[in-house]
């Protein structure tokens, strides 16, 4: 009877015993499968932030050479670098490894976000201390953007020296060499260093605010010009060509021309404000006037202002004014 029983629950319980065995043993190996599965992922995805960093760092490095860089250069080539360190931020931190966790992978994170950070404060700081450089706020902002490029030298330093003994015993891609400034204990100094430069290198990165009016035209062109330097044009419609100038090293909005047009009885016969919404360094616009009908014998004087900006260093060359008429038996 005993027998019996025994075979009886030994039928009954081994198969689920054995299905539970099973069922853990395929829990194991999915587990384990997913984790190497994410490594895997996570190597690819290290390659590839060690390559975007790299680039970016090199690119850092020539910008720091304020002398040698314009301020537009400069805020294209460090807005280009913010927006790299971003991208590697998010080719990790979107990288779907939820089961990972190893020290690798935690320095590399630790790496990208202060590499982002430090970036990211060192771009909005760097003009404004240039501009303002009296600002003790701003020198405090260079300062930790230089600390937290510091903290993210030192922990990809620390990742990839573990890097380096998996590679002992596995496949590790090519990671990079990445320095943005270096380790902490000479952060400090480092932005002192770059403080100063900044703030000499007022050839590069001051900020240059200067719109010219830089041409001025007829169509159809005047037929002479008298020796006051009156205009002398035909009886027919004249229409106006105004090309105007950003020589300075900054982008300026909504650009403000007045065109005004007085007779020698000092009456207005012609006004005009036409607003250019952006003008680039360097950069020239052509702006023409309507057709304006001349009076034979009356003397006409055009005045043309570009709106002074802030802080504009030349505004001479703002204004532009010519006389001209039209002659009675013409």
């Amino acid at each position: 009877m005993n027998m019996r029983i025994r075979n009886i629950v030994i039928y009954r319980i081994l198969p689920g015993v054995l299905l539970g065995g099973i069922l853990y043993s395929a829990s194991i190996y999915y587990e384990q499968r997913q984790e190497l599965e994410e490594y895997n992922l996570f190597l690819e995805t290290s390659a590839a932030v060690s390559e975007t960093h790299y680039l970016a760092s090199e690119a850092f490095i020539q910008v720091l050479d304020f002398d040698l860089i314009s301020r537009e250069v400069f805020e294209s080539k460090i807005s280009d670098i913010v927006n790299d360190a971003q991208k590697g931020y998010d080719l990790l931190f979107y990288a779907e490894l939820p089961s990972l966790n190893i020290k690798e992978k935690e320095l590399l994170e630790i790496a990208t976000s202060s590499w982002l950070r430090g970036l990211e404060i060192f771009e909005s700081s760097i003009l404004t201390l240039v501009d303002e450089p009296n600002s003790q706020k701003i020198e405090e902002n260079i300062a930790t953007s230089i600390a937290e490029l510091s903290i993210g030298d030192k922990a990809y330093a620390e990742f990839l020296s573990l890097m380096e003994l998996r590679n002992e015993d596995s496949y590790v891609p090519y990671l990079y060499k990445i320095e943005y400034i270096g380790v902490e204990d000479s952060s400090a100094r480092f932005a002192d260093l770059l403080v100063e430069k900044a703030k000499d290198s007022s050839a590069g990165l001051f900020l240059r605010r200067d719109l010219s009016v830089t041409g001025v035209e007829f169509t159809p062109k005047q037929i002479a010009e008298t020796e006051e330097g009156y205009f002398v044009f035909n009886k027919e419609p004249v229409i106006l060509n105004i090309v105007i100038t950003n020589e300075g090293n900054r982008t300026e909005y909504d650009v403000v021309l007045l065109v005004l047009v007085t007779n020698n009885s000092l009456d207005t016969v012609y006004e005009k404000n036409v607003k250019e919404a952006s003008l680039e360094p360097g950069r020239s616009k052509s702006i023409q006037v309507d057709p304006l009908e001349l009076e034979p014998g009356v003397e006409y004087e055009w005045l043309i202002k570009i709106e002074e900006v802030e802080n504009e260093e030349e505004i001479d060359d703002n204004l532009y004014r010519v006389k001209g008429y039209v002659p009675i038996d013409n």
